[in-house]
C-alpha cells in the first residue's frame, strides 16, 4: 500500500493546518477528482492532518527499522 500526504513546515499555525486540511478534504470529495483517482487504481481517502500526523509517526520508527536493516544509502 502506498499513500501521498502534503507536508508543512513545522511551526505551521493550527489553524493554516486546520484550513488547508478542510480544503484537501473538500478536493477529494468532489466527484470529478474521485472518478480520476478510482480510474488511475487510487483509492482516495482523506485523513484530517490531526490523524496523518498520528499515522506518520506510527509509520516511519517502522521504516527507518527496514532501511537500517537493508543497508540502503542516499548516494
Amino acid at each position: 500500500m502506498g499513500f501521498y500526504g502534503v507536508l508543512a513546515p513545522g511551526g505551521t499555525p493550527p489553524e493554516v493546518l486546520g484550513r488547508l486540511s478542510q480544503a484537501f478534504q473538500q478536493t477529494l470529495e468532489t466527484p470529478d477528482i474521485r472518478t480520476r483517482m478510482l480510474a488511475q487504481g487510487a483509492d482516495p481517502a482523506f485523513l484530517s492532518h490531526e490523524a496523518f500526523g498520528g499515522f506518520l509517526r506510527a509509520e516511519l520508527p517502522r521504516w527507518q527499522t527496514a532501511v537500517k536493516a537493508s543497508g540502503a544509502k542516499l548516494d
